[in-house]
């Protein structure tokens, strides 16, 4: 029975393994530097769930635990995979070094469990029933939830960042997209603390319920980044952003220069509804206004005091109140109005009408139909 569910970790082990490597020759336009990364982890996980399964067998126990130490690993790994898929392209320095810190620290740990002089007896296991294994999987509870903890708040937080910056730069965004990356955050992180907990909690060392985890955790992982590409290929709203733009504070043009841009910018809103394109950005908009699109960026949030993403919605906000209004679109659907304003999806127009007009498009129109005819 041990040998039959061994086989099956075996088995998602070099799926994993494989995945890893058809990510890494993989081409697409944006994410290839972060698919390196991704590969890696994915190779990562898939060495683990061999290292695990083999140390379940008689002939390998000296490999038992080692791919609990391995998970310190995999953590710092996927936070420089997330920082990589932001960036699109990710500079390392010297300090960073120190994400490698837990690691080192648990390696050395099982080190001194695998040749103690207690290791060295040919009958030796590791069980419940001995102090050092004990010490060290209360240790490894401990340790790889605070670290999975800290990890999971830097990667928010550059997430956070990350929705910052696109709403200076682009004028939409699929919400549906980040909540399936978030998914994917979820199964690589949550999993291996499933995992580990489980291990070390059963009374058995040699245990079914890894193998259902490791399983189901394989196939939930390749279907989720099959059915959404935009995990590996960096499309919809997830675009290549520099997460170091420069602050506004650090602006050199003056107060007379940011309205002359801006000026220059409602003109041409209100001449050619630039807006009305679903995939209007800063680049290609300052390119038609001639200008920096740092310059422009700067422009739009002194002068108006909204972001890019906020000063286009309100533009068609405001198209689209028009169009809710007007008799000869009073059989358009409200899904179809906002693709006549511009947006993208019916969610993110529901969202910014209600941002900027504190109620929803259906009650606009009833509050509309109810004041009295002007004439």
């Amino acid at each position: 029975m041990l040998h039959y569910f061994s086989s099956i970790i075996i088995f998602n082990g070099i799926l994993f393994i494989s995945f890893g490597v058809i990510l890494l020759f993989n081409k697409n336009k944006f994410g290839i530097e972060a698919n390196k990364v991704l590969s890696l982890l994915f190779v990562l996980i898939g060495i683990c769930y061999i290292i695990f399964a083999f140390g379940q067998l008689e002939l390998f126990t000296r490999l038992y635990l080692l791919d609990h130490v391995l998970l310190f690993l995999g953590l710092p790994i996927f936070y420089f995979y997330i920082r990589t898929y932001f960036r699109n392209r990710y500079k390392f320095d010297k300090l960073q070094l120190l994400h490698l810190t837990p690691f080192i620290i648990q390696f050395f740990i099982w080190l001194y469990l695998l040749f103690s002089p207690e290791a060295q007896s040919a009958e030796f296991h590791f069980d419940a029933n001995n102090f050092n294994f004990t010490i060290f999987k209360n240790q490894h509870k401990i340790n790889i939830l605070v670290l999975s903890l800290f990890y999971f708040y830097l990667i928010r937080k550059d997430i956070i960042t990350y929705q910052e910056l696109v709403k200076q730069e682009y004028s939409y965004s699929d919400e549906n997209t980040l909540i399936w990356f978030y998914i994917f955050l979820g199964l690589i992180i949550s999993t291996p603390l499933l995992i580990s907990f489980v291990n070390f909690s059963s009374n058995q060392v040699h245990s079914i319920y890894p193998a259902a985890i490791m399983t189901i955790n394989t196939f939930a992982i390749v279907l989720l980044i099959l059915c959404r590409p935009e995990i590996y290929k960096s499309i919809g709203a997830i675009s290549p952003i520099q997460l170091s733009r420069r602050s506004n504070k650090n602006c050199s043009l003056s107060h007379e220069k940011k309205e002359k841009i801006f000026n220059a910018l409602l003109e041409l809103m209100e001449n050619k509804k630039l807006y009305l394109n679903p995939k209007i950005n800063l680049k290609d908009l300052s390119k038609t206004l001639e200008t920096n699109p740092n310059y422009l960026s700067q422009s739009i949030n002194t002068i108006s005091g909204k972001s890019f993403f906020d000063f286009i919605n309100s533009c068609r906000i405001d198209h689209a109140k028009e169009l809710l209004v007007n008799n000869a679109y009073s059989n358009y659907t409200i899904e179809a109005i906002s693709k006549e304003s511009g947006f993208n999806s019916k969610s993110t127009f529901y969202a910014a009408f209600n941002k900027l007009c504190n109620m929803y498009p259906s009650e606009f129109i009833k509050r509309f139909r109810q004041l009295p005819d002007p004439r």
